[in-house]
């Protein structure tokens, strides 16, 4: 079978004579039937290797594939347009109106003098086939009365139907309420039960306080340049409570600290395995050495002698807890007493 190509030009020529050349361009074809025109013929061959010609030559033009004469396709549209549109008057315009249903009815009724004179034995041939047509036979006064009885049974079906659909519609909302209230109520009391269990641990939890205790008022009038104080730390929670660090120092100051990080505070050793059960508690001595004039300042009230510091200890929910206690040393009652005003008496919770 032999195939007329196109006239090629010499750049194709010598692109087809190599085997790369040659290999390309049978892919090409080869792909172009497959996946694009599917099947071709073997009347149209050169205009399909023409294509692909004309695809080789210019692939390397820029916009030459992709762009789009405006002007040219604007008016090819308007042109398809016009055309539709008069041949859908034309063919609007060719079909003749239908007769009325009666007249109809009354052509089907009266047989005509062709059909009259049409014996039985007739055939229709090619040119002119012959016409059968089957008028519906006429409903007796039974069916029609089933008829109208089953449209009213249907009727009343729907009816029903749309009856039970609007109450499922309705049950439906009535669920939701239920359920909207069943939330409310749920959450309401899950809000309860956290404050019930927040209550309870408040109130079953241990509570660590660190006071400050002198060990010997008068040694300290007999003897001021130096200053023992216990610190005196108790559990009065109902709960055991395990202390994980203590740490404690005796400082002169005019005012208040405001932290302990500026501070020379020294952390105190723990027993290993100590807990503090409830109502139980342990001692932590605390000594200050007075240099200079830092007793009588503080004996003539212008400094202030503090017992301060911080513990850590642990309860039985898991909960850490870090509670800092400040105490000031009162020289005319030679006791100490909590200073309600500083910073460093708190209590923070953190979660283990």
């Amino acid at each position: 079978m032999a195939v007329v190509l196109p006239e090629l030009s010499r750049v194709t020529v010598n692109f087809i004579t190599s085997a790369t050349g040659l290999h390309r361009l049978t892919h090409l074809l080869m792909r172009g039937v497959v996946g694009t025109f599917h099947k071709v013929s073997h009347n149209y061959m050169p205009l399909y290797v023409a294509e692909f010609q004309f695809r080789y030559i210019n692939r390397n033009t820029e916009g030459i594939f992709s762009a789009r004469p405006r002007g040219m396709l604007g008016a090819l549209r308007l042109v398809c347009f016009v055309a539709l549109l008069m041949s859908g008057i034309t063919d609007s315009w060719s079909q003749h109106p239908s007769p009325r249903p009666a007249i109809v009815q009354q052509q089907q009724a009266q047989p005509t003098p062709t059909q009259q004179q049409t014996p039985d034995n007739q055939r229709g041939t090619e040119q002119s086939p012959l016409i059968v047509k089957v008028l519906p036979t006429p409903k007796t006064a039974h069916e029609t009365e089933q008829e109208r009885t089953d449209r009213e049974a249907k009727a009343t079906r729907d009816r029903q139907v749309e009856f039970l659909e609007r109450r499922l519609i309705l049950l439906g909302w009535l669920q939701l309420a239920v359920f909207l209230v069943q939330l409310f109520v749920f959450g309401f009391q899950s809000m309860l039960l956290r404050n019930t269990v927040r209550a309870t641990q408040t109130a079953e939890r241990a509570h660590v306080f660190a006071a400050a205790v002198l060990k010997s008022p008068r040694d300290l009038v007999q003897a001021p340049a130096k200053f023992v104080v216990d610190v005196k730390i108790r559990n009065h929670g109902k709960t055991v409570a395990m202390p994980i660090q203590i740490s404690g120092a005796l400082v002169v100051s005019k005012d208040y600290p405001d932290s302990l990080s500026s501070l020379p505070v020294s952390e105190q050793k723990i027993p290993e395995g100590l807990v503090m059960k409830a109502g139980g508690g342990f001692e932590v001595p605390l000594t200050k050495i007075f240099e200079g004039n830092e007793w009588p300042s503080v004996a003539s009230v212008d400094a202030k002698l503090l017992a301060l510091g911080r513990v850590k200890y642990l309860d039985v929910y898991g909960f850490h807890w870090v509670v800092g206690y400040c105490w000031e040393y009162l020289p005319h009652f030679h006791r100490f007493q909590i200073a309600s005003t500083s910073k460093l008496n708190y209590l923070r919770r953190k979660r283990a």
